[in-house]
């Protein structure tokens, strides 16, 4: 069960979530609040598996409440909903270390259902038009990635690429024939030499080396 928390300060809209994400069994959703002073008292009682939130409340704009959340508490998982598809604001927010972004314009059930798993799951979630845009921006100079992907073996590249494609650790230790500790190793070890903190980090490590998979990206 993934225990969501909703902040949207449109009671149309969490009217249209909550109805929405009914028809899923494995969503409970936990709370469903309309400003971020709401949103922080309820956050001192109770954590959720995910947060989904708006960036632009009425007392909370742009980036700054997913940021005061993350350092206070900064193991909590954050689905960014909004209108707003600023390819600025997306990096802000990813880099922040929210987990995910999506548009309210094509936030279907299905759609929002799944992004919610994923990042539940640890995995990190972006809306597909805007991908192909933060892969560019987030693109660094050629000479820093060359000297970041000199440190890694062959095979921590092809870890590396297969986390950004989505695959947990058990998933890349089956498709690679190795153990499940290996792959734990390899993650510690790309942690350490990326200078990353967690799986987010190591996908956008992935995104500016090249080693995003050419399969994903071709979706874009």
């Amino acid at each position: 069960m993934i225990k969501v928390m909703i902040t949207d300060d449109h009671l149309l809209v969490t009217d249209s979530l909550s109805k929405a994400l009914a028809a899923y069994d494995h969503i409970d959703i936990s709370g469903i609040y309309n400003t971020g002073e709401a949103l922080l008292q309820a956050l001192r009682k109770q954590l959720p598996d995910v947060l989904l939130l708006d960036v632009h409340l009425a007392d909370a704009k742009d980036a700054s409440l997913a940021k005061r959340i993350l350092q206070n508490y900064p193991g909590i998982k954050i689905l960014i909903m909004t209108a707003d598809e600023s390819i600025v604001l997306v990096r802000e927010l990813m880099e922040a270390g929210c987990y995910g972004y999506l548009s309210k314009s094509r936030a279907t059930g299905a759609i929002l259902a799944e992004a919610l798993r994923k990042v539940a799951d640890g995995e990190l979630y972006v809306d597909e038009p805007l991908k192909e845009k933060l892969l560019k921006d987030l693109l660094q100079p050629g000479a820093k990635r060359l000297g970041e992907k000199n440190k890694l073996t062959m095979r921590e590249k092809e870890v590396l690429q297969l986390i950004a494609a989505g695959l947990s650790n058990r998933q890349i230790a089956d498709k690679l024939c190795v153990s499940l500790r290996t792959i734990e190793n390899h993650r510690y070890n790309l942690l350490q030499k990326l200078d990353e903190k967690n799986a987010v980090g190591l996908v956008k490590a992935a995104i500016r080396l090249g080693l995003f998979p050419e399969d994903r990206a071709g979706k874009e």
